[in-house]
């Protein structure tokens, strides 16, 4: 994901081109396990910008960066004013912040470029391959992605029944460690007073 003031991206950052040097952006992105050279790569989250127009560009990274769980890597990328914020996903509910930026002057026009971005890096790939990338896009506007639902019904023997969409994961306190309910499938029953039963127990549902 990416938001750009022009759309000259690709331009050498010094080069009089496509209107001007290089624009300013914030971006946030995966890195692959393995390039198209066949070599490792950082299979990383990154998250650059450019803060000024033919500048140099720099990381907005500042919290804990971790391997994408391919083929869930999500992205987002939030704009508040001049701040653009960036976040990473396993699942695309739980979001952890892993930077910002407070654009500098001149600031951010109100109007910007954003979207998904194609950069194959073609400087990184030997001249044999560049020809053989093809990027395939579908219209992302129209594929919103559905949010789980959870509802939860009390029965006559002391159970309770969760109806959910999506997946079912738990956790023994609010802020923690949600993890998958094991064999579930809604509707889940669940027994607090069974044998073994935890004394507190919190449900979840995510895609």
């Amino acid at each position: 994901m990416i938001a750009r003031d022009v759309t000259n991206f690709g331009v050498n950052r010094a080069a009089q081109q496509e209107g001007g040097a290089a624009g300013r952006y914030q971006k946030i992105h995966v890195n692959p396990v393995t390039t198209a050279m066949g070599t490792p790569g950082n299979n990383l989250w990154e998250g650059n910008r450019r803060l000024q127009t033919g500048g140099q560009t720099d990381s907005a990274f500042s919290g804990v960066n971790s391997n994408p769980l391919y083929p869930n890597a999500w992205c987002r990328l939030q704009r508040v004013g001049q701040t653009f914020n960036i976040f990473r996903s396993d699942d695309g509910v739980a979001w952890v912040n892993v930077g910002s930026t407070v654009w500098p002057a001149p600031a951010m026009p109100d109007l910007l470029y954003v979207g998904m971005e194609y950069t194959p890096e073609d400087g990184n790939v030997d001249s044999s391959l560049r020809s053989m990338f093809v990027a395939k896009y579908r219209d992302y506007r129209t594929h919103a992605a559905s949010r789980p639902t959870l509802a939860i019904a009390r029965n006559g023997d002391g159970t309770f029944t969760l109806t959910y969409t999506g997946a079912l994961v738990s956790s023994d306190t609010a802020t923690g460690t949600y993890t998958p309910v094991s064999g579930a499938s809604s509707p889940w029953i669940v027994a607090p007073k069974a044998v073994g039963a935890k004394s507190t127990q919190f449900y979840q549902a995510r895609q």
